[in-house]
């Protein structure tokens, strides 16, 4: 059920790697598509933390084990936060073309 504290750790590296790419932000479909990309690397992320959280209560004097355990907390987190500022831009997205819209209405 838990990851090895090597597979955490090369696991780790790649999603700090994803979450240092960017998106274009006025793309709804690259953006919608790093949102699905982002809510499968955050369910492994939850993954990652609980692996982390077991090796470090097993090693408890193992610096590298808690180091590993704090950096897998901080990037759950921040993948979570990359997901809300997705859907946030999403939906200004949606709400800017909606106005669009209603503005060529009101000029035919």
């Amino acid at each position: 059920m838990f990851l090895s504290p090597d597979k955490v750790e090369d696991s780790l590296k790649d999603l700090e790697a994803f979450l240092g790419l960017s998106v274009d932000n006025e793309d709804g479909n690259a953006v919608a598509e790093r949102l699905a990309e982002l809510n499968g690397w955050y369910t492994y992320a939850s993954r990652l933390v609980a692996s982390a959280e077991f090796h470090k209560r097993k090693n408890k004097k193992d610096d590298a084990i808690w180091c590993m355990a704090i950096l897998a907390d901080k990037l759950s987190s921040a993948c979570s936060y990359q997901i809300r500022s997705l859907i946030t831009i999403l939906s200004a997205l949606k709400e800017d073309r909606r106005i669009h819209s209603l503005n060529g209405r009101n000029v035919i």
